[in-house]
C-alpha cells in the first residue's frame, strides 16, 4: 500500500523534530552553570618564572651610616680625623676578618674587621680616600671615582657601611695568534690599576679558564682590565665589559725582540749588566717589566715585548750610574735594534 502525501509529510516532520531535540540535548550537556563550555576561553598556563617575585635590590657597596658602629677605636689626635665602619656580605651577614684598604692615591693603610664586622681607621690626615674591601667567598670591592670615596676632615668621624657581593663567573680561552693553538698555563688576572691583581687563575691544557667572583664596576667605566701572560708570548691587556656574554677569546702573539749592546765610557763592553724593559699598557697604571742580562761582549736581547707601546730600556750594574732609553714600538715590529747604552762609572768605583 502506497503512503498518502499527507502521511509522508507527517513522517518528515517527525524526523526533523527528533533531530532538533537531540541537538538541544547535546548543547545542554555542554553547558556548565549556564555558560557554554565550548565558548569559554581556557585559562592561561601558569608561568613559573613570572610567578617568582624579583629579588630585592642589593644595597649599595658603600653607604654613609646614621650612627657609628660600636667600637673601642681611639679618638683622633688634634688636626686628624677617623673612619668607623661595618662590613656585611651577601645576605646581610656581618663579615669578620675581612680586609679593608684605605688609599689616599699614594699610600694605603690596611685593617681587618672584628667579630661584628666593625673596623676603624684613626689619625687620618684630612683629605679624600678610596675604600677597598676583600673577603674570600665574595667579589672584592674596589672603589673608584665617586664610588668608594670618603672625605675626612679634621676632628671628624665618618661612619660608613660596606656591602660585598658574590660577583659573577667569567670564562674564556687563550690561544696563539694563529687562532688554533691553545696556550696552557697562561696566567689570567683581573687587574686593578692601583693595587695590582684582584682575581687570578691559570689556563688548563686546552687554554680554557674561569674567573670566579668577578665584581661589577661601580665607577661607570663598564670595563675592567684583564692581564694575560703566557710563556713565550707577549703580555696582553684586554678590557672585560660588564655586559659581556659568552666566553672570552684572547689571542696572544710573540711580541717584539729588542736587542742591543751596553758599553762603558771608553767603548768597551759592560758584562753581566742587568737590562730591564719597562712598559705600560694603555689605561693601565701598573708598569710591567721584562728583564735580561748582557753577555761577555756586552750584548743582550729582551724577548716578547708587546708591540705598539712606548717602552723604556734600562741598564744597571753596581758601580755604574744607571741609564735608560725611550723606544716607540711599531705594531708590526718583529725585532728592533736598540742604540748602544752607555754606563759610566761612579767616581769611587773600580774599573771592570
Amino acid at each position: 500500500m502506497r503512503p498518502t502525501p499527507k502521511y509522508a509529510a507527517l513522517v518528515v516532520f517527525g524526523i526533523a523534530a527528533l533531530l532538533a531535540t537531540l541537538s538541544l540535548l547535546d548543547v545542554a550537556a555542554d553547558v556548565v552553570d549556564g555558560t557554554p563550555a565550548r565558548a569559554s576561553t581556557p585559562p592561561a598556563p601558569t608561568d613559573p618564572v613570572a610567578a617568582v617575585p624579583p629579588p630585592a635590590p642589593e644595597p649599595a657597596p658603600l653607604t654613609v651610616l646614621d650612627e657609628s658602629p660600636r667600637t673601642d677605636a681611639p679618638l683622633p689626635t688634634p688636626g686628624h680625623g677617623r673612619i668607623l665602619g661595618r662590613i656585611r656580605g651577601h645576605g646581610g651577614q656581618e663579615l669578620a676578618g675581612a680586609t679593608i684598604v684605605l688609599h689616599d692615591g699614594v699610600t694605603g693603610r690596611v685593617t681587618r674587621s672584628d667579630g661584628d664586622g666593625a673596623f676603624a681607621f684613626t689619625d687620618l690626615e684630612p683629605g679624600a680616600y678610596q675604600v677597598r674591601a676583600f673577603e674570600p667567598g665574595h667579589a672584592p670591592f674596589i672603589g673608584a671615582g665617586k664610588v668608594g670615596a670618603v672625605t675626612v676632615r679634621a676632628a671628624e668621624t665618618r661612619a660608613i657601611g660596606l656591602h660585598l657581593r658574590i660577583g659573577r663567573r667569567v670564562t674564556g680561552i687563550v690561544v696563539a695568534k694563529d687562532g688554533a693553538t691553545p696556550v696552557p698555563g697562561a696566567e689570567v688576572t683581573l687587574a686593578d690599576p692601583a693595587l695590582g691583581s684582584r682575581v687570578t687563575t691559570r689556563t688548563a691544557g686546552d687554554g680554557s679558564f674561569a674567573l670566579d667572583r668577578v665584581p661589577v664596576t661601580y665607577d661607570g667605566s663598564a670595563t675592567q682590565p684583564v692581564l694575560v701572560r703566557g710563556d713565550g708570548f707577549a703580555p696582553m691587556l684586554v678590557a672585560l665589559a660588564d655586559t659581556a656574554r659568552g666566553p672570552l677569546r684572547i689571542e696572544l702573539d710573540r711580541g717584539t725582540r729588542l736587542h742591543g749592546r751596553v758599553t762603558n765610557g771608553r767603548g768597551g763592553p759592560v758584562r753581566n749588566a742587568r737590562i730591564r724593559c719597562a712598559f705600560r699598557h694603555d689605561g693601565f697604571a701598573r708598569v710591567t717589566h721584562i728583564e735580561s742580562r748582557t753577555d761577555g761582549a756586552g750584548y743582550y736581547a729582551v724577548d716578547h715585548v708587546p708591540a705598539g707601546l712606548v717602552a723604556q730600556v734600562w741598564a744597571h750594574k753596581p758601580g755604574y750610574r744607571s741609564t735608560f732609553m725611550n723606544l716607540i714600538l711599531g705594531d708590526d715590529a718583529g725585532q728592533k735594534l736598540v742604540p748602544p747604552l752607555e754606563l759610566h762609572e761612579k767616581s769611587n768605583a773600580s774599573k771592570p
